[in-house]
């Protein structure tokens, strides 16, 4: 979320989860202490957990680059649009000059991060549960296993 907060993989951190980061970034609409999500960041951020985002490869680092940088631009931390790719122009294209409103959604959250006291880079969460074929196949085991297990109840 924030471009001068940082944070480093395989440490250890206290998380907050909310709708925007707090005492966050350089930009970004702020409601009290809190940088919240845009429209745009939070409908890129869900399609791209639910792994349909259109024209994102996955493992391809110049998508995840020009992902980043959309998103940096929507919270206002950066201003030029030069690597953002297709990105901007998709949601800029579904929410015209709303894309940088307030989300007011929740499937989206941002998790803030805290060590000793200190904040670090502010990430963006999908609370929701993916629909993948695997989901799907564990929704009708489970329902298999109720169906058998009230059958050796009634008998």
């Amino acid at each position: 979320m924030e471009k001068n907060e940082f944070c480093n993989p395989g440490h250890t951190y206290d998380v907050v989860l909310n709708n925007g980061a707090t005492n966050g970034g350089a930009g970004g609409v702020k409601v009290g202490n809190k940088d919240i999500i845009p429209k745009g960041t939070a409908h890129l951020y869900e399609q791209f957990a639910l792994g349909t985002l259109t024209d994102f490869t996955y493992g391809d680092s110049t998508h995840a680059s020009q992902l980043q940088n959309t998103f940096w631009y929507l919270e206002g931390e950066i201003t030029s649009t030069s690597n953002t790719g297709d990105f901007l122009e998709l949601v800029q294209d579904m929410f015209g000059t709303s894309v940088m409103d307030n989300y007011t959604g929740s499937a989206v959250q941002v998790m803030n991060l805290t060590k000793n006291g200190y904040r670090h880079q502010g990430q963006l969460f999908y609370m929701g549960v993916p629909y993948t074929g695997a989901t799907l196949s564990l929704l009708a085991l489970g329902l298999v296993g109720l169906a058998a297990a009230r059958r050796r109840i009634r008998k």
